[in-house]
């Protein structure tokens, strides 16, 4: 019956989806096909983890539906052939200036990241690291929350603008990831780089004023790099393609731990919208505390404090440690409890409506949010990447390095 319900909505979405933009490829059609395949998925149970329950699958019918029902309606469709000119340009002086002073500050975590590398070996970097930026609040917050920032917003102007042809930033962005990646031993920098490129092809191919150019070769090569790293940090029994899968699929299985616990993981301790809207919340509780000394909890602290202890989602005698990816639904209960589902999943589709719609004039600012927010969809079966002030900064990023053309011309310039 489940695998009814999600092939019922998959055929809906994507039947709807064509009748109003004669297109299947829609941020909402994408949504519902990631959610869908990783229900499916968790339903195998080939990994020996935790197996969600029904609770579990409905959560995700409602956001499914929550999602499709919002963005269908508000969402514009248009009858034009040719979109028109892009009305913003970027200015490479103030990306280039604010890539190379996060190179700077991130240099020194870097060259010990390195030293951590060669003494513990690949494999067991990622908790060297951690110990190696552990320091003041404000030291890690410009190290991995600022820096992080730039890199993230390069690498989403920099899929925009390779789409189209040029590369002036396609080495700044792959400088960043490596120098990101490597520090702090994640790799949702790579991942997001992939959803960005794709989402800038998807966005950017209905425009007539210059020529697509979608290079196989780069996303080939980052998923290669993806999974290179997954080797390299172990993949134990699972394998890599087992891993990939936990990545995804493990996210449920822990979400249901923690249904089953909800004292321990504070799904009772109801934050009121901080978790939802954390990137307006956390910069401004942020600012209350540098300015007045104020002892205020940020909405990344009341996650980190439930969520960064390691759990065991295996089953029966299978171990499996897993933490923080608990996906973007937790974020939502956290908030308002199962409605928070509704809400949460509304605000996230709502917000992609609009900037398509505003897209859709030649606004190309809301297009590379738009390209951001796709990055956000794609990670949300993990976590939740509205989270901390690294997306508030991400944001303010692209409205300052792009500036309002005052002649606007076919631009057809190449790299």
């Amino acid at each position: 019956m489940d695998i009814i319900i999600y092939i019922f909505l998959l055929f809906l979405s994507f039947s709807i989806t064509f009748l109003k933009f004669s297109s299947f490829l829609k941020i909402n059609t994408i949504y519902t096909f990631l959610w869908s395949l990783v229900g499916l998925l968790s339903k195998l149970n080939f990994l020996e983890i935790v197996k969600p329950s029904i609770q579990i699958h409905i959560f995700i019918w409602i956001s499914i539906i929550v999602f499709n029902s919002i963005y269908l309606f508000l969402c514009v469709s248009s009858k034009k052939r040719e979109i028109p000119l892009l009305k913003y340009k970027v200015n490479y002086s103030y990306i280039y200036i604010l890539n190379l002073i996060a190179f700077l500050i991130i240099a020194p975590l870097f060259i010990q990241a390195c030293i951590g590398i060669m003494q513990s070996g690949f494999s067991n970097y990622r908790g060297s690291i951690f110990e190696l930026a552990s320091g003041s609040d404000i030291s890690i917050f410009i190290n991995r929350v600022v820096v992080g920032a730039v890199f993230d917003a390069t690498a989403v102007i920099a899929a925009a603008e390779i789409i189209q042809g040029r590369k002036k930033l396609l080495k700044w962005a792959i400088a960043g990831i490596i120098l990101y990646t490597i520090t702090y031993g994640g790799r949702y920098s790579i991942m997001n780089f992939i959803a960005y490129y794709l989402a800038a092809y998807l966005l950017l191919q209905k425009y007539k004023t210059f020529r697509i150019r979608f290079k196989k070769r780069y996303l080939i090569l980052g998923i290669i790099t993806l999974i290179m790293v997954t080797i390299g940090r172990g993949t134990g029994e699972t394998g890599v393609l087992g891993m990939i899968v936990l990545y995804f699929v493990g996210s449920l299985s822990y979400l249901q731990v923690i249904l089953d616990h909800p004292v321990q993981y504070g799904l009772l301790d109801y934050t009121h919208g901080g978790m939802t809207f954390a990137f307006i919340v956390e910069p401004l509780a942020l600012l209350l505390k540098f300015l007045f000394h104020l002892n205020i909890d940020t909405p990344s602290y009341h996650f980190n404090i439930y969520m960064q202890p390691f759990s065991n989602i295996g089953a029966h005698t299978n171990v499996v440690m897993y933490n923080n990816n608990s996906t973007f639904l937790y974020n939502f209960l956290r908030d308002f409890g199962v409605i928070g589902i509704a809400i949460g999943t509304a605000f996230i589709s709502g917000l992609c409506a609009i900037l398509e719609n505003s897209s859709k004039k030649g606004n190309n600012r809301s297009i590379l949010l738009l390209i951001f927010m796709f990055g956000v969809i794609a990670s949300s079966t993990m976590k939740y990447s509205l989270l901390t002030s690294k997306a508030t900064i991400i944001m303010l990023i692209i409205f300052w390095v792009t500036r309002k053309q005052k002649n606007i011309t076919n631009n057809k310039e190449e790299a």
